[in-house]
This record gives structure tokens, C-alpha cells and sequence, in this order.
């Protein structure tokens, strides 16, 4: 599975979103399953997949290190959003309304590679002005197909 030549995967992500906001806190969660691309360059494993809603397709690049996950978002929704555990990172979000400036601050990230997948465990805080707004939790597997 970790090659240099683009191959096949199935991702399998799950996630969980708490939003708070004055009326307290918000749930959702998710499940999706999707078709990447999975390669191998250098030190870094690379993970691309499309996902879209209403018509509207954005490009993920996940780029993985022992330490550290990037995620790369272009199409209706852009950003760069960089993952290492202790680490808060500024970026601006790009959407069709205008750009908003967030931040993450990484709370745990780890990732457990077998010869047929991947696993990847990641939580953080986005924060707006210094503020809390939401809680995330994901799951990420790749899997050789």
C-alpha cells in the first residue's frame, strides 16, 4: 500500500462536531466512506480524494508524517489546516462569502500504519477570536483495496 505509484484505497472517515454557541452545545456526527489515492513521497504518505456536495467539488490532500497531519482543501471550500499535537495553528478559511480567520489547537493526533492501512486518530478546538467554537474528533482508515 505505501508506494511510490498512486494506488487505490478505500477511506473510511468518522467524525464528530460539537458547536457551541449562547444556546450551549451541538452534536453531529458522521460517517463517510469514499475512493482515494494513496502514495508514498519521501517520508511523507499522501492521501487524495474529492468529495461534494450540491454539485460543488472539493480536492483533499491529506499529508501524513509521523507527527504531523496537513490537510489541503481547494474547490467551493479552500484552507490549509496543519495538525500537530500541542500545536496551535492560525489560517484563514476561504469560502464563497468571504475569507474568516480560525484557529486550531491540536489536541491529540496519532497515526498507526500496518501493511493494508492506515489509522489516524485526531482531536481539536477551533477558535475564532480566541474563543472556542467547535470541538472535533476524527477517525481516518485507508485501507488497500
Amino acid at each position: 500500500m505505501y508506494r511510490e505509484e498512486p494506488t487505490e484505497v478505500t477511506l473510511t472517515m468518522q467524525s464528530l462536531e460539537v458547536a457551541y454557541d449562547e444556546q450551549g452545545a451541538e452534536e453531529n456526527r458522521e460517517e463517510r466512506v469514499c475512493r482515494a489515492t494513496c502514495f508514498l513521497k519521501g517520508e511523507k504518505l499522501y492521501l487524495q480524494y474529492e468529495e461534494g456536495e450540491d454539485g460543488a467539488v472539493t480536492k483533499t490532500m491529506l499529508v501524513i508524517t509521523e507527527d504531523e497531519l496537513i490537510v489541503r482543501r481547494k474547490g467551493a471550500m479552500e484552507s490549509r489546516m496543519q495538525f500537530r499535537r500541542g500545536l496551535t495553528y492560525s489560517f484563514l478559511y476561504h469560502t464563497p462569502y468571504g475569507d474568516v480567520p480560525l484557529t486550531i489547537a491540536t489536541k491529540e493526533l496519532t497515526s498507526e500504519r500496518t501493511e493494508k492501512a492506515i489509522k489516524i486518530h485526531l482531536a481539536y478546538d477551533i477558535l475564532s477570536q480566541n474563543e472556542v467554537v467547535s470541538f472535533h474528533q476524527m477517525q481516518l482508515e485507508a485501507r488497500a483495496n
